[in-house]
């Protein structure tokens, strides 16, 4: 008898966990600018330069699905550029978890232009320092932005040991198709960022996980 209520005690123990140490995810929001200027951005970014106005977003882990599209402006030579960012509202973890980045937005209005690069930084909270320009990197993706819908990558991060402030910043790089005038489609941050990093225990509350199983 000791020995499955051990067993069920157990079960339930990690479950619990699962619950408490489950990855995190950020909504893109319209509510909150960006900290993060297209300058600080830039230097996260396989990029070299900034397309027009990037479409930006600050994160939040309880926000609002964007709803307001942006028109971007997309230079028709054929040279990628820094086209949006998102950056994380905070994070309070000095210890991120390595795993998959799940990195997407919205096309609302479609235009012959590519989604090519997509580079996932850790900041310093003011925006003012890339402290790790590799958690997770891709080029050549040539995700299409002619048609409308979620358009997603998914990239695998590594860990890192950060400090209490640290935020993460994710740019988008895009070109042209090059064939005609400037491309401009409308996208908009109406999805999550997902991450591997950990959610943290409620403060306070000591850990599940070593909780005694003895009876």
């Amino acid at each position: 008898m000791a020995k499955r209520q051990s067993i069920v005690v157990f079960v339930l123990l990690f479950w619990v966990s699962s619950l408490l140490y489950a990855a995190r995810d950020w909504q893109g929001t319209n509510t909150a600018a960006a900290v993060c200027t297209a300058t600080e951005a830039l230097a996260c970014s396989t990029e070299t330069v900034v397309c027009g106005t990037p479409d930006t977003s600050q994160a939040d882990e309880t926000g609002t699905a964007d709803s307001t599209a942006l028109s971007l402006t997309i230079a028709a030579e054929g040279a990628t550029c820094m086209c949006a960012f998102i950056e994380a509202d905070t994070v309070n973890d000095t210890s991120w978890a390595s795993g998959t980045w799940v990195l997407a937005w919205e096309v609302t209005v479609a235009d012959t232009a590519t989604w090519d690069n997509v580079d996932v930084c850790r900041m310093n909270a003011a925006c003012s320092s890339v402290l790790d320009g590799s958690v997770a990197n891709a080029t050549s993706l040539a995700i299409s932005l002619n048609s409308t819908g979620v358009k997603s990558t998914s990239q695998s991060g590594s860990s890192q040991t950060a400090g209490a402030t640290d935020i993460w910043l994710v740019t988008f790089g895009c070109i042209g198709n090059g064939a005609h005038g400037n491309d401009s489609p409308d996208v908009q941050w109406s999805q999550l960022i997902e991450t591997p990093l950990d959610a943290l225990a409620p403060a306070g509350n000591p850990s599940l996980v070593n909780f005694p199983l003895t009876f």
